[in-house]
């Protein structure tokens, strides 16, 4: 499991309603392969997330195509809508979402990523 730490807290210090940020090495490859597009929706803030969708049939490291859909808010687990921009990755049964902010932060740990990935 990769743990990121926001503030060298547990991401839930900063951020009570997502307590944890944690993944495992498929995750970690699936990041992986969408670095520019992270790039993108990290510098435009999300701006037009509501209009990405795309498939990677060849994601390496993956066995299952890679989709990534993006949009404009989503449902809190908390219950409530959050009128913020994210992107939901799936490939098979595995999913992750995330929003701008978790964005940045994966790119800021990036080389941590690839080392826990190899």
């Amino acid at each position: 499991m990769l743990v990121v730490l926001c503030n060298g807290q547990p991401w839930g210090a900063t951020y009570p309603t997502d307590p944890e940020f944690q993944f495992g090495k498929t995750k970690a490859l699936m990041i992986l392969a969408i670095r520019d597009l992270l790039e993108e929706f990290d510098r435009t803030e999300g701006r037009d997330a509501a209009q990405i969708q795309r498939e990677l049939p060849n994601a390496p490291g993956i066995t299952h195509p890679l989709t990534i859909k993006g949009s404009a808010g989503f449902d809190a687990p908390t219950g409530h809508y959050v009128d913020k921009p994210y992107l939901t990755l799936t490939s098979g049964q595995t999913k992750i979402s995330l929003g701008v902010t978790k964005a940045h932060a994966l790119l800021f740990v990036w080389k941590d990523i690839e080392k826990f990935a190899v």
